[in-house]
């Protein structure tokens, strides 16, 4: 899994450094985060697992969150964009799909916090 901040991919081969990273960022106030004090990066990560869908990629940018889903069920990532947007308050930007099998698609999807 790699994650992008301001630009930058870095790969995190342990989920340790990826959780090493993000609290780096997170205390510089670099990551946006909702009433509960989550970070986009770990709504995302923590819904998705909870949806059983697997993130290929996060990319961290400024305000918003891009993320890379391959061979996911499109029903499970349906499901998975209206949990965030009616229970997290997160509003879908830009959404690029590539259906290839009877529900399975690859997808790059930008996500932000509601203002």
């Amino acid at each position: 899994m790699g994650v992008q901040a301001e630009g930058h991919l870095v790969q995190a081969g342990k989920p340790q450094a990826m959780t090493s990273f993000l609290t780096i960022l997170e205390a510089a106030g670099g990551l946006p985060s909702d009433q509960d004090g989550k970070t986009l990066v770990t709504l995302l990560s923590e819904t998705a697992g909870d949806s059983a869908l697997l993130l290929t990629q996060i990319e961290q940018r400024q305000s918003s969150v891009t993320v890379s889903i391959e061979n996911q069920s499109f029903s499970g990532v349906f499901n998975w964009l209206r949990l965030l947007s009616i229970k997290h308050d997160v509003i879908i930007g830009q959404a690029t799909m590539t259906y290839f099998d009877s529900d399975r698609v690859n997808a790059r999807i930008e996500l932000n916090f509601t203002q």
